[in-house]
């Protein structure tokens, strides 16, 4: 059964975009938080823009047809450009699996992801927390080949696991992957507010805005250990080859990167 009454991360991520499917809890959280972050949902429009821009970069690139989306949350239009209609603008054969745990995710992605592009584009429910059994799941092993090269998109879902979790599902996830597979990741951070401010957020209560685990750049790093990071390395979102280098760029509040496996 759908919780209405509890914070969802994806449903408040949808608001922050200007989405419809979220809830009077959710609208909450989100305006709570936007009043202490500066920007806040700027950084939200600059995370998804570099899904968009990641997505594009490596299927021109690489050669890559494989993407597993981590954590992908929930559209906030029907015609959105989501990352498997990215993929198919290079390669008409791509092939997507969606992934995410949240049960609201699971109607929407269902209804929109997987008709009539089954052939190739899924949706799997599962938890980031359990690699093994997500990449175990048969609507996975349908479309993704793990003997192949994977990019893994990994935008926006790592902050909402504490350490324990967060660092050894993805190693493990990332050594499940066949060499030359490449990951994308957007990470939640504190660094670029004041220390008052940043003081401010970490005291906001769990029970009211759910759990959440930002990180420094050094910790965030971690995450990208034994890959290749493409150039321009870990940094802020908007900054990750942007469309127009010339422009200024907005506030992320998030580092982005592109890593390669060797």
């Amino acid at each position: 059964m759908l919780d209405t009454r509890s914070v969802a991360s994806a449903r408040r991520y949808n608001y922050w975009l200007g989405g419809k499917d979220n809830f009077a809890a959710d609208r909450a959280s989100g305006d709570r938080l936007a009043v202490l972050i500066p920007g806040l949902r700027a950084a939200a429009a600059a995370n998804r823009a570099f899904v968009h821009r990641a997505t594009a970069w490596l299927a021109a690139t690489t050669g890559i047809s494989q993407y597993l989306d981590l954590g992908c949350g929930l559209p906030v239009h029907t015609d959105d450009l989501t990352v498997h209609r990215i993929a198919v603008q290079h390669g008409p054969h791509a092939r997507t699996v969606y992934v995410d745990h949240d049960p609201m995710v699971a109607v929407h992605a269902r209804a929109w992801w997987t008709h009539p592009d089954r052939q190739q584009c899924r949706y799997v429910h599962a938890d980031l927390r359990d690699p093994d059994r997500l990449l175990a799941d048969p609507d996975l092993t349908a479309l993704i080949d793990l003997t192949r090269p994977t990019i893994v998109l990994a935008c926006a879902v790592l902050h909402y696991l504490p350490d324990h979790h967060a660092y050894p599902a993805l190693d493990h996830l990332i050594d499940r992957l066949a060499p030359g597979s490449h990951l994308a990741i957007t990470h939640a951070t504190l660094d670029f507010l004041a220390p008052y401010t940043a003081d401010l957020v970490r005291a906001q209560p769990a029970a009211e805005h759910g759990p959440c685990h930002p990180r420094t750049r050094p910790d965030i790093h971690r995450f990208l250990t034994g890959l290749h990071p493409a150039e321009p390395g870990l940094v802020p979102t908007a900054q990750w080859r942007p469309d127009n280098p010339a422009a200024e760029p907005g506030p992320s509040h998030a580092y982005a990167a592109v890593a390669a496996k060797p």
